[in-house]
């Protein structure tokens, strides 16, 4: 069992491609682009390409990537002497590529979003959706910031539609399906992969096969490994019909993983040997070595001693590859991979300098994925090397880390090895208490399908049973009558009645607990928010009541002193003795009306939503040195008055952390409504703030999201500011 567990691992945290989508333009081959560039003299032409030629070649060989860097450098040089041009958005997008893929988001996200800015300045909307979908990918995939992810997806996606560009229309859609398969959103996942095809031309080959291999991935996700190997397979004939064999090798690999976990290994061992050659043909390193870690994953499934070995060699060829090409996170996962092999072949004195360079390549790079597997196996070596004391301590480092990362697989092993370590140094009772921890954790993880399967087949199995017995009491009681026959019958449909009813009884009183259950909590919930609703309308309430008095009493007299003052006497008089009066008087007649205007905004209820928000910004930072740009994306739509009071409120308390927290010179509002969600976005380049500068202003606002069952984000970032978040229910 640890043997397939750990397979699956090295498989799965790798070597399965997901969501794969190929760049927003279909690019010439490297050598087209380097003839190309021979050929071209102009400067702004000579830039684009050097820029394509970088991205192509990071694209499918990483091991390039200094040849790009030099090449990216040059195009750089170039566009220096030119105000604009497409090339310099694009230029922004492949130096965001280039360090994502590197493993440096903050530094890729600082590129992407100069590049977004300048197109979005020169009203370029085409490499403005390019760079916010590519945004969106960097939040989704290398800083799981699923908010923020879906906030530029979407902002891509209405880019695209206005502009009724289907292509990458579909693309939009496919990758909001990634990411709410990421998120558990499985439903509405589907919904987007078919809009995905629904929107892709018949024409776009590459995308429609991409999207068949995203719904294999879907279907992956649910658990169905049937349709999952179906729709792999249909993409890779696609790829195949396309003249694109590296995309068709890519889901070879992949369907290679599904028919391991259907323990179909031969046809495993197929596809790897069919996506092998076109890897190593094409000189794509990083492939080829995944490749090789699935195909040494296979090899090794027997357990056979000379099997374990052949698979060591083959990671040990993935490991040199890697090192090569200098791919350090693939190089950690060789290495534990071999080490686990030199383990279960009980050569710790082997496996463990292997184990502890993989353990110490992770922690450099921060990667979490497979720690407490790696610190598992460590305790596994030292615990066949007969240092229990250190086979001990690696153990409790893996069940901490597993706790700390919420994995009760990892749990389980490390409370296994525990109780084993435990039991080998005599401490029985201790051993006991691990074991009992293991036993509990095994239970929950037996999943509801697998529980339905074995009751399944326990079914077949008495059904089977019952008719061989039936059978076999028919043969002895040849002789009986049929009136006997039919008594059993009746019986035996009785039996089956009274059953059936009993089951459904049962049923039917577990579904009116949950019912009452549901209920109640429904009542609780409904009752924590009227007592919000109450709070929070008492103080619009008192905020309108205080608003009305300054305008309607203090302003009146103010203004009505003003008069009188102004009648006094001759007005040379007036001017020497009183001048200094009817300043005072003005200031303190306009501090009261703004007062007013700020605790009830009118053309909040007048206009709605977004003139009230702009009036409010060119109010608080029209006349400072803080520069601001604000947007209303998509139609407005009109809430209820609380609703948008709520928002309105939300957007003083943001601006104002700002003002008084961030240290910021720019800063950027953005108000999105789209199909059923209002979105408010903050976003500065200051130098980032602590909730605790905010505390109160953060429970207010967190309090008036949940009367509205909205939700609230932020990032922040010393080096590049903070972005704030709210999504609200329409």
């Amino acid at each position: 069992m640890n043997l397939y567990l750990f397979l699956l691992r090295g498989l799965m945290s790798l070597s399965l491609l997901f969501g794969c989508y190929l760049a927003h333009a279909q690019l010439p081959s490297v050598d087209s682009l380097q003839t190309l560039l021979s050929e071209t003299k102009a400067d702004s032409s000579r830039a684009r390409i050097l820029v394509d030629l970088a991205h192509q070649m990071v694209r499918t060989d990483w091991s390039r990537s200094e040849e790009a860097s030099r090449y990216m450098k040059e195009a750089e040089g170039i566009l220096a002497g030119y105000d604009y041009l497409p090339t310099h958005s694009i230029f922004f997008l492949v130096k965001g590529k280039i360090e994502r893929r590197a493993y440096r988001p903050q530094i890729g996200k600082s590129y992407l979003r100069k590049g977004l800015f300048l197109a979005r300045e020169h009203q370029d909307e085409v490499r403005e959706g390019i760079l916010a979908s590519e945004l969106a990918n960097l939040y989704y995939r290398n800083l799981q910031a699923f908010d923020s992810a879906a906030f530029w997806f979407r902002q891509a996606l209405a880019l695209d539609l206005a502009r009724g560009d289907s292509l990458n229309i579909g693309r939009d859609y496919g990758d909001l399906a990634n990411l709410m398969a990421d998120t558990d959103s499985l439903d509405q996942s589907e919904i987007y992969h078919r809009l995905c095809l629904a929107y892709l031309p018949a024409s776009a080959t590459h995308e429609r096969a991409n999207s068949f291999s995203n719904l294999g991935i879907y279907f992956y996700q649910k658990g169905q490994m049937d349709s999952t190997a179906r729709y792999f397979i249909q993409a890779r004939r696609m790829w195949e019909a396309a003249g694109e064999s590296y995309y068709g090798a890519v889901v070879g690999m992949n369907l290679s993983v599904i028919f391991i976990q259907l323990k179909d290994f031969p046809k495993a061992y197929q596809y790897l040997h069919l996506a092998i050659p076109v890897f190593d043909s094409l000189g794509n390193q990083s492939s080829l070595a995944m490749a090789y870690n699935n195909l040494a994953s296979v090899v090794k499934e027997s357990g056979a001693v000379d099997s374990i070995r052949k698979s060591t060699r083959i990671h040990l060829k993935a490991l040199r590859i890697r090192e090569a090409i200098g791919d350090s996170a693939g190089i950690a996962t060789s290495l534990n991979n071999i080490g686990g092999n030199y383990a279960d072949l009980k050569e710790s004195a082997q496996a463990i300098p292997y184990l502890k360079q993989a353990l110490a390549i992770k922690r450099s790079l921060g990667i979490s994925q497979g720690e407490a597997q790696a610190l598992y196996n460590l305790g596994l070596a030292y615990q066949e090397e007969g240092s229990l004391s250190k086979s001990r301590n690696y153990f409790g480092q893996s069940l901490s880390r597993a706790r700390k990362l919420g994995s009760p697989e990892d749990m389980r092993l490390a409370y296994l090895g525990l109780a084993e370590s435990a039991a080998a140094q005599g401490r029985y009772e201790e051993a006991y208490t691990y074991r009992l921890s293991y036993e509990t954790i095994q239970d929950s993880l037996v999943s509801a399908e697998k529980a339905a399967e074995i009751q399944r087949l326990n079914v077949e199995y008495e059904t089977e049973k019952n008719e061989r017995l039936l059978q076999e009491e028919k043969q002895k009681a040849e002789i009986a009558t049929l009136s006997v026959s039919r008594q059993r019958t009746q019986i035996g449909f009785l039996v089956s009645a009274l059953l059936l009813g009993g089951g459904l009884a049962f049923l039917l009183f577990q579904q009116n607990r949950l019912q009452h259950r549901y209920r109640l909590n429904e009542q609780l919930i409904q009752q924590q928010k009227e007592r919000l609703d109450a709070v929070l309308e008492t103080q619009e309430l008192e905020r309108e009541r205080i608003a009305r008095d300054l305008h309607d009493g203090i302003g009146q007299l103010l203004t009505a002193t003003r008069m009188q003052v102004n009648a006094l006497g001759d007005p040379v008089i007036l001017q020497k003795d009183t001048a200094h009066i009817l300043p005072m008087l003005d200031e303190a007649i306009g501090e009261v009306r703004a007062i007013s205007h700020t605790m009830m905004p009118l053309s909040l209820e007048e206009y709605g939503l977004g003139v009230a928000l702009e009036e409010m910004l060119n109010k608080s930072l029209g006349k400072g040195e803080l520069v601001y740009t604000f947007e209303v994306l998509g139609k407005e739509v009109r809430m209820e008055k609380k609703a948008e009071l709520a928002v309105y409120r939300i957007a003083q308390e943001l601006i104002g952390n700002v003002l008084k927290h961030a240290g910021a010179s720019q800063v950027m509002v953005q108000l999105l409504f789209r199909s059923g969600t209002l979105s408010l976005r903050v976003e500065d380049n200051g130098q980032g703030i602590q909730e605790e500068g905010s505390g109160m202003g953060l429970r207010n606002i967190h309090d008036r999201l949940k009367a509205l069952q909205g939700s609230f984000s932020t990032e922040t970032n010393a080096q590049e500011g903070t972005t704030a978040v709210i999504n609200i229910p329409l």
